[in-house]
């Protein structure tokens, strides 16, 4: 065994994984991408309704002039809109189920698999499944294993329990080169 972590996530680890596969994966970025694209597009489809209704083009002008700026407003306070819809969300989930996520685990890697183990369950996984490696400077290492879920490592936690950059390494060399990712 190379590494030995018992791992407890709060709420605000899961707040802040949910928050950041939806918005700094590139998942989330290519949902972002679509969003602005179609804000940008109800621009030119408004002012197509505004002139197929036959009113005058000063009124088109008017009324798409005023739609556009609440549309660019919203583009710039897009990312931070849906940072708040998605942190407001979860704090509902984890309030009508508290089991969304194992609250204590232990996490065993040695060189060929990973091993999580908790009160409930032993899940063996192979490196091999693991989709991605992120690291959120001073706040957690996610191993993505899945769609949208993932192993949540407190940065805290782990330098109290292991060398961090020895730690990210072993991961580099089984998983991939992980991706830093700051969030803001």
């Amino acid at each position: 065994m190379n590494f030995f972590l018992n791992i407890a996530p709060t709420d605000e680890d899961f707040l802040l994984f949910q928050v950041f596969f939806s918005l700094y994966t590139e998942k989330g970025a290519q949902t972002i991408k679509k969003t602005r694209l179609l804000v940008l597009c109800s621009i030119a489809v408004v002012a197509l309704f505004c002139y197929s209704m036959s009113y005058s083009l000063i009124a088109t002008l008017e009324f798409t002039v005023l739609y556009s700026i609440f549309a660019v407003l919203y583009l710039v306070f897009h990312k931070r809109l849906l940072k708040k819809a998605i942190m407001k969300g979860v704090k509902r989930m984890l309030e009508a189920d508290p089991t969304l996520f194992d609250r204590v685990s232990v996490l065993e890697f040695y060189e060929d698999r990973l091993i999580e183990r908790t009160p409930d369950k032993t899940i063996e996984e192979m490196y091999s499944r693991i989709r991605a490696v992120y690291v959120v400077p001073d706040k957690a290492v996610y191993l993505r294993d899945g769609a949208n879920s993932a192993y949540i490592i407190p940065i805290a936690q782990l330098r109290m329990q292991a060398d961090e950059r020895s730690f990210i390494d072993f991961i580099s060399r089984r998983c991939g080169l992980p991706e830093y990712i700051d969030i803001k």
